[in-house]
């Protein structure tokens, strides 16, 4: 078994999202270096996102990964988004990739689940409540774009299942992290 090391730059990590990402078959699924990614069912797509603040506040970054069934990556981002605090981070994250889905028409009518770590950010975007005062605005960005996006659901997925969306994220913290990979139309 090839022992895991931490990626030296953005680039590294798209080359080997094969090993992070990728289905082999059986089964399905993947062994991302810290936990288990699954894939979604037949059709679907998940969108796994990430926000990581280094400090509280701190300077921070986002990142996300979109897979079919099959493991394929059909797009990904990592951006630094100034220094907040971590659930503002983790809110972002959804939201730009909540972005990046309403505005590809190639994903219009595909059911679409966004995975985050933040079962507070979740809780907040799919409640009534918007949490607190301060995240007002992003939370009903979401939620306008989510109405946009018949199909698409925002869950909770446990932190150690994509250690990818983990590593752009935290590479977004930094001010040349910046990347946006997209296949889809």
């Amino acid at each position: 078994m090839r022992k895991a090391h931490a990626p030296d730059s953005i680039s590294d990590l798209l080359l080997n999202v094969a090993d992070r990402c990728s289905v082999l078959k059986p089964p399905k699924v993947v062994r991302t270096g810290i936990g288990v990614w699954n894939p979604p069912p037949f059709g679907a797509l998940f969108f796994n996102v990430d926000g990581s603040a280094r400090g509280n506040p701190g300077n921070a970054g986002i990142g996300g990964v979109l897979c079919d069934h099959s493991g394929k990556v059909l797009g990904s981002f990592s951006r630094n988004i100034g220094i907040v605090d971590a659930i503002t981070a983790e809110l972002s994250a959804i939201h730009q990739a909540c972005v990046l889905c309403a505005n590809s028409l190639g994903l219009i009518g595909k059911r679409i689940t966004i995975l985050s770590d933040s079962k507070v950010a979740v809780l907040w975007v799919n409640s009534a409540s918007f949490g607190s005062l301060k995240f007002v605005n992003l939370i009903y960005d979401i939620r306008s774009l989510l109405s946009l996006l018949d199909g698409t659901e925002i869950i909770f997925n446990p932190r150690n299942s994509n250690s990818l969306v983990d590593s752009l994220a935290k590479k977004g913290s930094n001010e040349d992290g910046d990347l946006l990979l997209w296949e889809v139309a």
